[in-house]
């Protein structure tokens, strides 16, 4: 069966990141460059809207039961929620993340799942360190082995109850990113 697929190319996004589905419309935050979430109609790209500015690049996106949009807002390790007008702390992950925040996935009852890098990529110590791991990343693409030793570190999963308590469910984790519900 063939699959039918259409580029996201925009000139208003800069780094397209952690795409959502929500009541129709396409969710993305532009990490990289305006540092925002955009709304993209499900009718294709001539309609994308800014959602919100999300301070600190933001990243995974996800809606709780309540309606209101959490969003990861990566360099403060924080979750904030967006009720359509006022941007709010929803959760500090800044105890439980070792690395910045990054992907999250949110189930049906509100648990929201965020990853984080387990390490400060844009400051590895040496440019050995840098080396190590961009050649994991290569050898992991081209293999779909972990090289462990080449990692600088490892990340937890956290798990955010609907009302923003959060704590650690998983361990040990190589940069956890992508993340999806079955």
């Amino acid at each position: 069966m063939a699959m039918e697929f259409e580029v996201l190319d925009h000139p208003k996004l800069c780094f397209g990141e952690g795409p959502r589905w929500h009541d129709g419309s396409l969710h993305v935050v532009d990490m990289y460059g305006d540092e925002a979430v955009y709304k993209v109609e499900s009718e294709g790209m001539e309609e994308i809207t800014e959602v919100v500015k999300v301070p600190g690049q933001p990243s995974g996106t996800g809606w709780l039961p309540d309606g209101r949009m959490i969003v990861v807002s990566m360099k403060t390790r924080k979750v904030l929620a967006f009720d359509g007008r006022t941007l709010s702390t929803h959760a500090d992950l800044g105890d439980l993340a070792a690395g910045e925040a990054n992907d999250m996935v949110v189930d049906g009852m509100g648990r929201a799942y965020v990853g984080n890098f387990g390490f400060d990529l844009f400051s590895l110590g040496s440019l050995l360190q840098k080396v190590k791991y961009y050649a994991f990343l290569a050898l992991f693409a081209i293999t779909s082995r972990p090289f462990t030793s080449l990692v600088p570190g490892t990340a937890d999963l956290i798990c955010l109850s609907p009302d923003g308590k959060a704590r650690k469910v998983a361990a040990g984790l190589l940069f956890p990113n992508g993340m999806g519900i079955t």
